[in-house]
């Protein structure tokens, strides 16, 4: 039975005019516009109940694959946990782009520990984690080549504009650099030349000083 807007009490309607009336505030309403009224309430009840029922269903869902998932050993997790991510790719990828938009300060420290994470690994198992990138870089070269590229043509103004920077931050220790390589040809020119002994004390002063 429909109700009044005003007190909430029962309306009774009017066939002559086509009118609801509500006897306790004697206010009356069109009979179409409570109608409508009504069924759109009607209408946004039905929908909470199916939104209820399908988070019941998807509920129940979740908990038969975790429990399925438990039985599951270690290897067959792995595979499990591949699969799942083929269905749900962009759904997962959606779920995680939205939750980092929101989350900015968290994502920026589970970079910094995720950072500090790979090079303790990376220290620790030094001689493991080189065999693995060099085995990852063969199985995949063409890929990477590939990505390099893209990557490369994609912000090629700012990477050539790092190098030029780095070339010039480091103009004074490509010289000196320079500088030792010509003092070493030089010595070792003049030890085959037998200008200098280099057993002798007064060839220290002449030595590329590293």
């Amino acid at each position: 039975m429909p109700r009044c807007p005003k007190c909430n009490y029962l309306l009774v309607l009017h066939s002559t005019s086509r009118r609801y009336r509500c006897s306790k505030c004697r206010k009356s309403f069109p009979q179409k516009e409570i109608d409508l009224k009504e069924f759109h309430e009607y209408n946004n009840s039905e929908k909470q109940k199916e939104k209820v029922e399908a988070d019941k269903i998807k509920e129940e869902a979740d908990k038969q694959n975790r429990r399925e998932y438990n039985k599951l050993h270690k290897g067959e997790k792995k595979e499990y946990f591949k699969e799942y991510y083929q269905k749900n790719k962009e759904k997962l990828k959606a779920r995680q782009k939205e939750w980092s938009k929101n989350n900015p300060d968290k994502v920026k420290g589970y970079k910094e520990k995720s950072k500090v994470a790979q090079a303790k690994y990376r220290e620790e198992n030094r001689e493991e984690y080189n065999a693995m990138k060099q085995e990852y870089w063969a199985n995949n070269k063409e890929h990477l080549n590939e990505k390099r590229k893209e990557n490369y043509e994609a912000h090629k103004d700012q990477i050539l504009g790092q190098q030029a920077a780095y070339r010039q931050n480091n103009k004074i220790l490509r010289s000196i650099n320079h500088l030792r390589t010509q003092q070493k040809e030089l010595a070792i020119r003049m030890i085959k030349n037998g200008t200098i002994n280099p057993y002798n004390v007064e060839f220290k002063s002449i030595l590329p000083t590293f």
